[in-house]
């Protein structure tokens, strides 16, 4: 049964027998996740705008028509930037007992291993293929449980195929207890949607559907933050964009749901080091800089 679940910018269908899934994301303003370490493989495939990712060190900017393998169990961080004013795309998720019999189906690694996939491919024709696959998902025909598994089944062949076999590392995958991508992606959404007088973890888990308790544990084994201590890095993620938008250091305060500008200033300085007068006065460096990741 395909289950489809939607809570912001993204929706994602879920084949749990499989273990995969399709995200659909549009984002029409930039997008922050900070680092992370997820359960799954993620196959990213970039539609519009650009997707800035950091892994294992490494760092990569994806355009449209190209696709990167986000790998489980390694820390990364990601921003999606919109471009013409919007950010598109689609992200395959697969499990990685799914990613293991498929590579060893491949002859890519031994019998019992997985795999790192490394660094990234342009194939337009691929992402392409996906985009009207997306589409034709979002009109919520009957059949769509045997439509996604066979399309996602050949889909993550063709990707293989085409990666070149150096960049596939065999390694043990060792199993852990993260936080999903589907949790984790809806929760950031949350967080971005939400002000700062606004946010309520409670409300988050109940809009995810996760227990508060499963949420924390799984969060920190994740990210090795608290949820307030995640939120706010998100939130100042968000200011640093709007200072350099808004120019104004007290409509950016107001807009993200603090009650003065001295409470803002006092978090922005915790997180960053510089007051946002100060972030604003370097704004000609930082912009400069923003054609890289900064993901701290």
């Amino acid at each position: 049964m395909v289950v489809a679940l939607s809570f912001g910018s993204s929706v994602f269908r879920v084949v749990p027998e499989r273990e995969l899934g399709l995200q659909h994301f549009r984002y029409g303003a930039a997008h922050f996740f900070p680092e992370r370490r997820l359960p799954e493989y993620a196959i990213v495939c970039c539609f519009s705008g650009r997707i800035d990712v950091l892994e294992n060190h490494a760092q990569s900017s994806l355009l449209p028509g190209e696709i990167l393998v986000g790998n489980p169990g390694l820390l990364r961080g990601s921003q999606y930037l919109p471009v013409n004013g919007l950010c598109e795309g689609a992200t395959v998720v697969v499990g990685v007992r799914e990613m293991q019999r498929l590579l060893e189906e491949l002859r890519l690694v031994g019998s019992g291993e997985g795999a790192l996939i490394l660094g990234k491919i342009a194939a337009p024709q691929i992402v392409s293929q996906l985009q009207k696959v997306v589409g034709v998902a979002n009109l919520g025909r009957f059949g769509m449980q045997s439509y996604l598994e066979g399309f996602l089944g050949q889909f993550l062949v063709e990707v293989l195929w085409q990666w070149p076999g150096a960049a596939i590392v065999p390694r043990q995958m060792a199993g852990a207890q993260l936080l999903s991508r589907r949790h984790f992606v809806h929760a950031v959404e949350y967080m971005n949607r939400c002000g700062k007088h606004e946010f309520a973890v409670e409300t988050l888990c109940e809009e995810i559907g996760i227990s508060l308790a499963h949420f924390r544990r799984l969060l920190f084994t994740s990210a090795k933050r608290s949820p307030l201590d995640f939120y706010n890095r998100v939130l100042v993620r968000r200011a640093e964009s709007l200072i350099l938008e808004l120019g104004s250091v007290k409509e950016v305060s107001y807009r993200l749901g603090f009650s003065n500008p001295s409470q803002f200033g006092k978090l922005f300085r915790q997180f960053t080091g510089f007051s946002p007068s100060e972030y604003q006065d370097r704004s000609s460096v930082i912009q400069s800089s923003h054609g890289s990741v900064i993901l701290g």
